[in-house]
């Protein structure tokens, strides 16, 4: 797979067991990743550039797609030689629900984790920003009051995406702007997308629904992010004009 295919493949990592069917050849495999445009299997067994397959998910009776063999490639895993086969899907995989069938419901919202209240101490000043800090913090308000662990997996991967871009354009602003503390802060965001991919990871692998101590996580990060660091270059990008509000 090349470095531009990659590009057009931005992934969300999984670990779902499906059946891939070539005609009546069965084929075992791990659903390892789902992109934009297709998805990743893992398997024992090879099939040729160009085949279709029919892929059922195991946990799900009514869930299948239909899609193109793209690529192939040998990879080792755990002493074992295995394929990774890229597939071109007819349809979007929906990952909320892939895990419906899996993910247990939690009994209401978690008690004594209030959600996050917008104030004007969060404005940062910068408008695009602003306005993506409003949607990251719907999004963690959502996995605060969500009763379905299903929801949580899905709102956990849309904001393991959403934080992606929000994060790309602050850094963007502190190259344009030379910013001083550009390095120490692109490292919180870091090690904040490494978190949140290990919490996504965590709710499927283990099938339950998002603790306590990963929301608390999640919206103690959130708001120390936005009042402190983020603060931190409000002045110093006004100062240089960079989308003031109006």
């Amino acid at each position: 797979m090349t470095t531009e295919e990659r590009r057009r493949y931005p992934r969300q990592e999984t670990d779902i067991a499906v059946t891939a069917y070539k005609g009546d050849e069965r084929v075992v495999a791990t659903l390892i990743d789902i992109s934009k445009s297709g998805f990743a299997l893992l398997s024992e067994k090879g099939v040729s550039p160009g085949a279709r397959l029919d892929i059922m998910i195991d946990n799900l009776d009514d869930y299948a797609v239909r899609g193109t063999v793209r690529w192939v490639y040998q990879v080792q895993h755990a002493g074992k030689m295995y394929h990774r086969i890229g597939i071109e899907a007819e349809r979007i995989l929906n990952t909320d629900d892939i895990m419906k069938a899996a993910l247990p419901v939690r009994s209401g919202r978690i008690k004594g984790l209030k959600e996050i209240v917008w104030n004007q101490d969060f404005n940062v000043g910068i408008q695009q920003i602003d306005e993506q800090h409003k949607v990251f913090i719907e999004k963690i308000n959502l996995l605060i009051s969500s009763p379905q662990a299903a929801t949580e997996s899905g709102l956990l991967i849309q904001m393991t995406q959403y934080v992606r871009e929000h994060f790309a354009l602050e850094e963007e602003l502190m190259a344009q702007y030379d910013y001083p503390d550009r390095e120490a802060h692109i490292k919180s965001h870091q090690d904040f997308r490494n978190k949140t991919v290990e919490f996504c990871l965590a709710v499927m692998d283990k099938e339950e629904g998002v603790s306590e101590t990963t929301l608390k996580y999640l919206r103690d990060w959130v708001e120390n992010h936005i009042l402190k660091v983020d603060m931190a270059f409000s002045a110093f990008f006004q100062k240089h004009g960079a989308g003031k509000n109006d």
